[in-house]
């Protein structure tokens, strides 16, 4: 019986780590859509947003926005408990 249980686990740890762990649930042209959304909502031009290569990655986009006196750092992330996650730091609130 433990034998038949050490191999379901490592079946499974081996399924996640294969096929869930190195995949993500979205990709750029969804992370870009999420931060014009936000934009959008707060009234402000699209035409100030750049992408940012240096912080993105594996599984994350992230986007810089200065412009309209505003200047707003985006980061999108597969967090896989949470799903695509938008996180954003406000330069104007929360300071350099």
């Amino acid at each position: 019986m433990l034998k038949k249980g050490l191999v379901a686990l490592f079946v499974a740890w081996f399924f996640y780590s294969w096929f869930v762990a190195d995949t993500c649930s979205f990709d750029q042209e969804y992370a870009h859509s999420k931060v014009v959304k936000y934009l959008t909502g707060k009234s402000l031009p699209i035409e100030h947003l750049k992408f940012d290569s240096e912080y993105s990655g594996e599984c994350k986009f992230a986007y810089m926005y200065e412009g309209a006196g505003e200047k707003i750092h985006f980061v999108i992330i597969d967090d896989f408990v949470h799903g695509v996650k938008l996180n954003m730091w406000d330069f104007n609130k929360q300071g350099d």
